[in-house]
């Protein structure tokens, strides 16, 4: 998970219930099919509850191609194809408020961190693409107010690559340390950049984390780098990254450049050894 130090923004959406009427029950009567308008995405709503009659069961797996949930228990009363209903809440991982009103909205979260919100959460952001106030929209991203200082977004969280050039928009149903979490990120001026590794699980081990900062160098955004795995540059060249960490991390003496990309496996920010 890259977490960026830096000023942006996070597109909001917020859904965080499915609902719909049960499609098909196997014979198990622990899987059932959803509705047609249910996520396709596998994965989606695993460790989610499932609820039917006032009754809730944690979803195992859901599998997007065939919209089915497997629950961790049967129901009492068996739910009918066709006739009951269920509602899919995220129970674990809920996205619940936000701690600042929209008219507090922020620069990023180290602006948020200096004004004294400096709980981490869910924050209204303003993003920097213009310095034109009345030209720059707010959105909700996570902000880290305790890692190294705090003022860390939260920038992707996957299993996998990123596609940050087109999956740039929050969803509720994907909250901050699970799979399928998405922030802007695209336009974002940053210098320092913090990994985390985690188990669709937003409880982290400090072990589990590295932190990387340019050398005596501004910042920059990702889309400097076009999309097509350049290093990061500025005006003065190629930025160099050391990892200055006490948490887990590679070789501390060498240095690694920055490196983006839009599509394919290695999608997303990754650190390159120099």
């Amino acid at each position: 998970i890259p977490v960026l130090r830096m000023n942006s923004s996070v597109e909001y959406s917020g859904y965080a219930v499915a609902s719909g009427t049960v499609a098909s029950v196997s014979s198990d009567v622990l899987s059932f099919a959803l509705a047609d308008d249910a996520s396709p995405m596998d994965s989606a709503y695993n460790f989610h509850t499932f609820s039917v009659s006032s009754e809730s069961r944690t979803v195992l797996q859901y599998v997007g191609a065939t919209k089915t949930v497997t629950v961790d228990a049967v129901f009492s009363t068996t739910p009918v194809a066709g006739s009951s209903t269920y509602t899919i809440s995220d129970a674990s991982y809920s996205f619940t408020s936000v701690n600042n009103l929209e008219t507090q909205a922020g620069d990023s979260c180290r602006d948020l961190m200096d004004s004294g919100w400096n709980t981490s959460g869910y924050y209204w952001i303003r993003t920097r693409f213009s310095n034109d106030t009345t030209l720059r929209p707010s959105f909700v991203g996570y902000c880290d107010q305790d890692t190294d200082g705090g003022g860390w977004l939260m920038c992707y969280s996957e299993e996998a690559g990123a596609d940050m050039a087109m999956e740039y928009g929050f969803r509720a149903q994907y909250p901050f340390g699970r799979s399928g979490y998405r922030s802007d990120c695209r336009n974002y001026p940053f210098n320092e950049v913090q990994y985390l590794l985690h188990q669709q699980d937003p409880s982290f081990d400090d072990a589990d984390r590295v932190v990387f900062k340019a050398r005596s160098r501004r910042p920059v955004m990702v889309t400097d780098s076009f999309w097509e795995g350049n290093p990061l540059s500025d005006a003065y060249g190629n930025l160099v990254f050391k990892a200055a960490s006490t948490y887990s991390s590679p070789d501390l003496s060498t240095p690694y450049q920055l490196l983006a990309c839009g599509f394919g496996r290695t999608a997303g920010l990754f650190m390159s050894g120099l």
